[in-house]
């Protein structure tokens, strides 16, 4: 019997709950909003035992207010059944309990508008307090009276944008409300969580200017600008017949009601807070319980541009700046306090020197973030320009030192190998004699025995960039890029990724190490006769 009479009560309750709901969304214009931008309310407080609503209500600012139980914070709209006898309940309680309510009006000739956004408790039967009865709810409303007849208007507020047709009277009633239900029917989580779950108000809106009373969000009897609105829009506009081309607005309301509830985390100091800095985060510098965390502690200011941040009477202090030189002087070194360190490439032709003395080369420039040696050669008539003045028997690679057994200059003799000579187009040998392979260099000080058994004349002052030739028998001209880059695997032929390998040797102060020479396959005629954009950039070691 007991359990089929539970049954019956649940029964009862959610049919009652079905009618509640369906008079609620039957009250109301139905919803046409073209924008909704709300944020949900966050959180609800306890119940207070003294009246039976919740203690506060949250929103996704971490702002929470509580009901507005007085004159100061409800102003004239405040009314108490008796007002000759002090706040009690349920005896001398009013029916309409606001947490939140902020109302903008306009009026342009003779139609007049009425905008109210609200988050309210009552009680479900409208007269009178009863226990068990208490309901909150969300809302917004506007109305607009004295409007064209079948008229369409749109009216942005800060919670979205509304499309409404006036009817055949010239009146716009629109009320959106989130479901009623009263806590003894539907329990707490229902009768209190609507507003969160289904409501259109949130975040609070709140008073910019002028400065409201202290405890308050606005003033409930004075115009405000107000701030708050998830889109952005913190007015009232009415476009549509009877209005100015693209609208009109206004950014004042009155009033605006909503009182504090002190919690950490809100943003306001408070009583028992030693700080509030709007979160509940430890290592910051004020912690989860709003109390000041321990000088010098780490922490992070926010700023990209400062190390070793540490804690000072609540306030996180930045160190020193980083150190953002790259050692590149092609590139601009800067800090950005949201990214840190920016090492961006100066423009290209940017001049720039890497130190060392030039023989024979264009001024040094800045390429794609390089410091890029420039053209220019030093050929037979011993002048450094692009003339190309190539003795048929005469090739001077880099700054080759004259050898004794070299005079001329040219590259050792051996097996397949001799002077090179200028053919029109393309390095090549003459008549019997070996053409000549260029070696550019990537990284090096001084280079020996590159590619070959004997060593080649040594190289002095030989830097990245700089190309230099070495007889390789017949084959056509290519150009090797010297690198200290990982090697890649050998394939089954025994080189590296399907490219031909040579060896030299990099010395630098007095430690050899090995660096290699990866072919290009760059084959056929040189761009230039006896020289290429940037061959025989020589300098002094």
């Amino acid at each position: 019997m007991h359990t089929r009479k539970s049954i019956v009560r649940s029964t009862f309750h959610a049919l009652i709950c079905t009618a509640v709901l369906s008079a609620v969304w039957a009250g109301s214009t139905p919803p046409a909003h073209a924008l909704d931008c709300s944020v949900p309310l966050k959180a609800v407080g306890p119940i207070d035992p003294a009246n039976g609503f919740p203690l506060y209500y949250q929103d996704s600012t971490r702002l929470a207010l509580r009901p507005c139980l007085d004159a100061v914070c409800g102003g004239a709209g405040f009314v108490l059944p008796d007002p000759n006898l002090p706040l009690s309940f349920p005896g001398n309680f009013p029916v309409a309990v606001v947490y939140w309510r902020a109302i903008s009006k306009m009026t342009v000739g003779t139609i007049s508008v009425v905008y109210v956004s609200a988050l309210e408790g009552s009680f479900a039967n409208g007269v009178q307090a009863l226990p068990g009865d208490q309901v909150v709810f969300s809302r917004i409303r506007i109305r607009i009276f004295g409007a064209t007849p079948g008229g369409t208007y749109t009216v942005t507020h800060p919670y979205g944008v509304e499309v409404l047709t006036a009817d055949g009277f010239g009146t716009v009633n629109f009320t959106q409300d989130s479901p009623r239900i009263p806590v003894g029917l539907g329990g707490p989580a229902l009768a209190f969580g609507t507003a969160l779950s289904v409501g259109r108000v949130g975040p609070f809106l709140r008073a910019v200017a002028p400065v409201p009373p202290p405890g308050l969000i606005g003033n409930p009897a004075a115009n405000q600008t107000v701030t708050g609105s998830p889109c952005g829009t913190n007015i009232l506009r009415v476009e549509g017949p009877g209005f100015p081309v693209g609208g009109q607005q206004t950014d004042q309301f009155k009033p605006l009601v909503g009182r504090r509830h002190p919690i950490c985390g809100d943003g306001f100091l408070d009583a028992g807070e030693q700080c509030d800095d709007g979160n509940v985060l430890d290592g910051d510098c004020c912690s989860s319980t709003c109390q000041l965390e321990p000088n010098g502690i780490p922490c992070q200011d926010g700023d990209a541009c400062t190390t070793g941040d540490t804690c000072s009477a609540g306030t996180c202090i930045g160190g020193p700046p980083p150190n953002c030189d790259d050692g590149n002087q092609c590139t601009a070194d800067s800090c950005d306090h949201a990214l840190g360190c920016q090492n961006l490439a100066q423009p290209n032709d940017t001049p720039c020197d890497d130190g060392q003395p030039v023989i024979c080369s264009l001024p040094y420039t800045c390429q794609e973030g390089l410091c890029t040696a420039g053209g220019g050669d030093m050929d037979g008539d011993q002048v450094c320009n692009d003339d190309d003045n190539c003795p048929p028997a005469f090739f001077r690679a880099g700054a080759a030192e004259r050898r004794p057994d070299h005079p001329q200059g040219n590259l050792p003799d051996g097996p397949e190998r001799g002077p090179v000579q200028r053919r029109r187009g393309h390095l090549g040998p003459g008549a019997g004699r070996p053409r000549a392979r260029l070696h550019r260099l990537v990284e090096s000080r001084k280079v020996r025995g590159l590619g070959h058994e004997d060593p080649l004349p040594e190289r002095k002052g030989m830097a990245a960039g700089h190309l230099l030739a070495a007889p390789v028998g017949t084959g056509p001209v290519r150009l090797l890029h010297l690198s200290l880059s990982s090697r890649p695997p050998r394939n089954a032929a025994g080189t590296r990724d399907g490219r031909h390998q040579a060896r030299g040797q990099h010395r630098s102060g007095g430690d050899a190490r090995r660096v290699r020479a990866v072919d290009t396959r760059r084959d056929g005629p040189m761009p230039r006769p006896c020289t290429a954009p940037d061959f025989l950039n020589t300098r002094a070691a």
